[in-house]
């Protein structure tokens, strides 16, 4: 329910008697509890009270140890116990410095019984009673006939009426209980249960003598009974009709239900209606008393004669009220008098004239109910009342003949301009439990006097809420709470099974301020049309251990930490102006995240500071395959761009991690190597700093993102920068082959006056100690992008890492040295069988070609090999014989001539060797 409902005009207390100037103030429970040794007295409450201890599952139990004044124990009888003096260590048994007080299985004893009346004033001083917990129902099994036990009259006044006993008595006097609120109620009962009171009851004999309670409300919680039950009064009657009880400028929001909704047991006393009938929401039974003024809000379910406001007026009056419950009839018969309203289930007779309805002698005059209630039932539909809509009941001339000094209609619905506050300003008094009301403190002014509350805060009851700074308060497993027009300064923790739901108010619902922090490990809900803010330097947190989700309705967060290794899924459209944090998990579902700086060292394996600058269309994955030794084996996919015009200004300073198993142990330190970052295979930067020693290796670049969001993909690696290369030679590389050789291949955009290439091969980086490899590689002098191949098979007790470097030698016999590159190598070890290769044709490349192709065979023996090309119609067209003098992969080139030294033309050509085992011919492409 929004809050405007409850939103009131501050009530200046005044004294109504003048007997109320010698009243008796009122401020503990065990005030409260003493009322009932003088029923008839005077009461003013001076603060609010706590009635938490009330419900078992709330109350400690004796432990011997010393106490002070206002603790509340369950001592071994069963029964609550209050301490009356500090520093006491008597067993409450002894009742020395302990009062006993109610049965704690049953919650509070309520104040008045029907032997022990209260007959007293009662002034609430515009205060509020949270948490008053009272069970006394019937057996839940008896749904057929009319329950044995439970209690009737039961709330926290019980049992009311204008003198010391139900008789006539010369004691009467008229009875005021008014200025009070109830919070979270919890009521159970029999017959004639309300929350604050059960039963006013005015006998025939007082002509004259009134009850009435007004300015009064009950928010939030439950109240449930057998017949006559109503969220503020469960019965308002009295024996005659010139003896009226008031209830007025009263209003209610609580859930109203039947405990046995569908009994039908019959009540031989009443006309032969079921006991299972009256049903208000602010009132149960309204016989032959008034209800004006007031409204309801809370649904109501029950047996028979169910109505928003009141279940029914017999006798009685409704005026001037306004309800938008939801009523439901649970039972319905033609046999009795029964009914359901919007209002209330049943009006019959009228009040004397006088009493205040505008034809003086109305009984249901001048009330209004919401159109889209869901008003349900089984018989007649008493449709008491005028439907109006939405927009209408927020209209004052709707309300032809309402009184604009008891009404306020600046709000969507109308509200009572004397009813005492229901809601508060709320801020942290310590850290704590959010449930602990003690950890609280309230005001019905912003720049009031703050004062330890009883009520816990939530978005029905507070105008505003704040965690200061340095406090943390916490939501516990199993709790939930509803708020809005909430600001955290300090740090608001919702522990895990605990749920957080953010509620739409006008204006902003959450601000976690600046420095101030949400801890989500339980959940986070936020309602439609709810916002959260996230002010500069904020955290919002989720370190749950199942999956959790940060909800959309989010205007911006400032830093966002995930630390939850199930997972969070983001918002799709996201922007988070500070940084992200990823500690563990990771997150899914953000497919439209702006972010400034990111922090994952660990997960994400990336790390740069906030610069003011946001990326937008972040995303960021890392991976790990077999680059090494070209480059290290993880690689990252970065996405983004930032939409500044300056390249300054799209700068990042990105550390990358890794771990020394992505790179094989590479020692960098020891090489005096430095870690180049290169993008789809060109580099972008060299290491402006590193961490390269132990296990966690870490290197930091400046990246510049695009500025735009057509080229944001960026295919990052780390690799060696290999030493210059001179224009001819764009690219050098070496790799280890399932074989257990390594093959080298290296590209030259261009090549002249060249001899050849001789292959060198070290277990260092030491080009002068290194061997020279047998083969010597032909160069083809050509002017245009080719490439060579070689396969190093003469591996000989070799582990490690391995370093090449080719020589190329000129036709005037100068030369060139490149490399090293590098490769890391293991030989088989003892117990793995020798890899038997067999002879014939390994590889042709480049394949296709133009105009050369390297032909690699190898050999068992020294032996003449002859190779013979074929083209496609089988034709002979080129003999090739080589003479290889050793065991192991020779190599020999095709021109692309035939046995004429005549060019063939471009096409498919079949390479077959002679005299090897392995004759397979091997199909070639000549693209010229």
């Amino acid at each position: 329910m929004a809050k405007w409902l409850y939103r009131v005009i501050i009530f200046i207390t005044t004294l109504l008697f003048t007997s109320q100037l010698n009243a008796i103030n009122v401020s503990t429970v065990e005030d409260l509890w003493d009322i009932r040794d003088n029923l008839g007295g005077d009461y003013t409450l001076i603060t609010g009270i706590n009635l938490e201890d009330t419900n078992p599952n709330t109350i400690n139990t004796y432990t011997v140890g010393t106490y002070n004044t206002g603790d509340i124990v369950e001592y071994t009888d069963g029964y609550a116990y209050y301490c009356s003096q500090d520093g006491n260590t008597n067993t409450p048994d002894t009742e020395n410095g302990w009062t006993k007080m109610w049965e704690v299985s049953k919650g509070w004893d309520p104040i008045g019984d029907e032997t022990s009346p209260f007959h007293g004033n009662f002034d609430g001083g515009g205060y509020v009673i949270s948490n008053l917990y009272i069970n006394r129902l019937a057996d839940s099994s008896n749904n057929t006939t009319f329950p044995a036990n439970g209690e009737n009259f039961v709330g926290l006044f019980g049992f009311v009426t204008n003198g010391s006993t139900t008789s006539n008595a010369s004691n009467s006097s008229d009875i005021y209980i008014n200025n009070l609120g109830l919070t979270n109620v919890n009521i159970k009962g029999k017959r004639a249960t309300g929350s604050l009171i059960g039963k006013v009851d005015l006998p025939n004999q007082r002509q004259g003598k009134l009850v009435i309670v007004d300015k009064c409300y009950v928010n939030g919680g439950t109240v449930a009974g057998f017949g006559a039950t109503g969220g503020l009064v469960g019965a308002n009657n009295s024996q005659r009709k010139q003896v009226v009880p008031i209830v007025r400028y009263c209003w209610a929001d609580v859930t109203v239900s039947s405990t046995h909704p569908n009994n039908q047991s019959l009540n031989s006393g009443d006309n032969n209606n079921p006991y299972n009938i009256k049903y208000g929401g602010l009132v149960g039974c309204n016989e032959n008393g008034l209800t004006q003024d007031s409204f309801s809000l809370g649904d109501v379910s029950g047996g028979d004669r169910v109505g928003g406001v009141a279940g029914c007026s017999i006798g009685g009056a409704i005026f001037r009220t306004y309800s938008t419950s939801n009523v439901t009839q649970n039972i319905g018969s033609s046999s009795w008098q029964g009914g359901y309203g919007p209002i209330t289930g049943r009006v019959e007779g009228k009040l004397p004239p006088g009493l205040g309805g505008t034809n003086a002698i109305g009984s249901l005059e001048d009330s209004y109910y919401l159109d889209t209630s869901a008003i349900t039932g089984t018989n007649d539909d008493n449709t008491y009342g005028t439907s109006q809509t939405s927009s209408q009941l927020s209209n004052a001339t709707s309300y032809p003949n309402w009184d604009n000094n008891v009404w306020d209609f600046t709000t969507d619905y109308p509200t009572l301009q004397s009813s005492p506050s229901s809601i508060f300003y709320f801020k942290s008094k310590n850290s704590g439990a959010f449930s602990t009301v003690s950890n609280w403190e309230n005001s019905s002014t912003e720049n009031g006097t703050y004062t330890t509350s009883v009520i816990k805060p939530d978005y029905t009851n507070s105008v505003s809420i704040k965690v200061l700074s340095g406090d943390t308060i916490t939501l516990a497993n199993g709790k939930s709470a509803f708020i809005s027009s909430t600001t955290v300064e300090g740090n608001l923790a919702v522990a895990s099974g605990g749920v957080l739901n953010i509620e739409n108010e006008s204006g902003d619902d959450l601000i976690i301020a600046g420095n101030g922090s949400l801890e989500i490990t339980g959940t986070l809900n936020i309602g439609q049309s709810a916002t959260l803010i996230g002010e500069t330097n904020s955290t919002i947190t989720f370190n749950g251990t199942t999956s959790q989700s940060l909800p959309s309705g989010l205007s911006s967060v400032y830093n966002l930490t995930i630390d939850n290794s199930s997972g969070v899924t983001l918002p799709d459209t996201l922007t988070i102006n500070g940084t992200l944090t990823v500690t563990s998990g990771n997150y899914t579902g953000a497919n439209n995240v702006t972010v400034d700086g990111i922090y994952s060292p660990a997960v994400k394996h990336l790390v740069w500071p906030k610069t003011d600058f946001n990326i937008e269309n972040y995303s960021s994955s890392t991976s790990l395959s077999s680059l090494y030794p070209t480059y290290i084996n993880r690689s990252w996919t970065l996405t983004g761009n930032i939409d500044d015009a300056s390249t300054d200004n799209r700068e990042k300073t990105i550390t990358f991690y890794w771990d020394a198993d992505d790179d094989a142990n590479h020692d960098w330190v020891g090489l005096s190597q430095t870690p180049v970052l290169f993008e789809g295979g060109s580099k972008v930067s060299t290491a402006t700093s590193s961490n390269l020693s132990g296990n966690i290796r870490s290197a930091t670049y400046v990246y510049t993102f695009p500025e735009n969001a057509k080229a944001t993909r960026g295919n990052l690696t780390i690799g060696l920068e290999n030493q210059t290369l001179p224009v001819e030679l764009s690219s050098f590389n070496a790799m280890a082959t399932s074989t257990s050789s390594v093959a080298l291949n290296w590209t030259v955009q261009s090549e002249s006056n060249g001899s050849g290439y001789r292959v060198y091969r070290n277990n260092s980086n030491d080009l002068n100690t290194a061997t020279m490899l047998e083969t010597f590689i032909p160069a083809h002098n050509l002017p245009y992008t080719h490439t060579y191949t070689f396969n190093d098979e003469e591996i000989i007790n070799a582990t490690g890492q391995l370093f090449y470097w080719i020589k190329f030698i000129e036709l005037d016999n100068s030369y060139t040295n490149y490399g090293p590159v590098f490769v890391q190598f293991e030989i088989p070890n003892n117990d793995t069988p020798p890899i038997i290769i067999s002879e014939g044709i390994k590889s042709t490349y480049p394949n296709p070609f133009n105009p050369t192709v390297t032909i690699s065979y190898y050999v068992k023996s020294p032996k003449s090999v002859t190779f013979e090309i074929y083209n496609v119609k089988g034709q002979l067209i080129k003999t090739i014989v080589e003479y290889p003098y050793n065991e192991g992969v020779h190599q020999v080139n095709w021109n692309g001539k035939d046995d004429f030294n005549k060019n063939v033309a471009s096409g498919v050509y079949f390479v077959k060797s002679l005299n090897l085992n392995d004759n397979t011919p091997v199909k070639v492409l000549l693209s010229k």
